[in-house]
This record gives structure tokens, C-alpha cells and sequence, in this order.
């Protein structure tokens, strides 16, 4: 006969720990990347006419590296930690359009020297303020 018993009482604790474990092993690589990547972009990067188009090789490729770590994270979520990002989306995108509408309109009036980059911040901190509020209403 088959026994129902479990064995091992706390599988679900050592399965915790090691997606924490893996976690923790992406972001240090994502932190070396952004590191070695503002060290050693700018040596790859030749005088003259060849410039521009190395230096959107080079962001071309870091950003496909942070897409992948960011993928392998998505993966190494629970459903709550997926929940939290999806609704913190949801709030950037809300910010980002009506900041884009508004900013514009705005730049004659406030003489806001970058437009874009000021939609892009609001975006950003409208997705830090969403997933922060959520992290701490547990």
C-alpha cells in the first residue's frame, strides 16, 4: 500500500528559499551588467562618424540584457509579486498618458527644458509610488 504521508515536512520553506536564492543571483548580475556596461560601453565606442551607431549597438544590447534578467525575474515570481508589477503598470501607463498630453502643453508655461525625459520620470515614479503603496498594504 501507498503511503500518503509526507516525508519531508518542509519542502515548501527550502522551495522559498532557493527562488530567493535565484532572485538575488539575477539582480547581482543585472547590477554587474549596468556596471561593467558604464565602465567599459564608453572604451568601445570610436572617435568620428562611427560613433552614433556603436553607441545604439551598445544600448541596443544592454537593453536586450535587461529584458532577459527581467523576464527570468518574472518567471521566478509568485502570483502576488506578478500581480503587484501588472498593477504597477497599469498606473504607469495611466501617468505616462496624461503626462504626455500635459507636459507638452506645459513646456511654454513651466519652461521645462527635456519634455519627454519629464514624462518618462513621472512614468517611472508613478510605477515606484503603485508598487510601493501595494508592498505595504501587504
Amino acid at each position: 500500500m501507498t503511503s500518503t504521508r509526507m516525508t519531508d515536512e518542509n519542502w515548501g520553506e527550502r522551495r522559498a528559499a532557493t527562488r530567493r536564492r535565484r532572485q538575488r543571483t539575477v539582480h547581482i548580475a543585472l547590477v554587474a551588467a549596468a556596471i561593467a556596461f558604464g565602465v567599459f560601453a564608453p572604451r568601445f565606442v570610436p572617435p568620428g562618424p562611427g560613433a552614433a551607431q556603436t553607441k545604439l549597438i551598445l544600448a541596443l544590447g544592454y537593453m536586450v540584457v535587461i529584458a532577459f534578467g527581467a523576464g527570468m525575474l518574472w518567471r521566478l515570481s509568485d502570483e502576488l509579486e506578478q500581480r503587484r508589477t501588472r498593477n504597477a503598470f497599469a498606473a504607469t501607463g495611466v501617468v505616462t498618458f496624461f503626462a504626455g498630453v500635459a507636459v507638452p502643453l506645459a513646456v511654454p508655461v513651466l519652461g521645462i527644458a527635456y519634455p519627454l525625459m519629464t514624462v518618462w520620470v513621472l512614468g517611472l515614479a508613478a510605477w515606484g509610488i503603485a508598487y510601493l503603496v501595494q508592498w505595504l498594504r501587504g
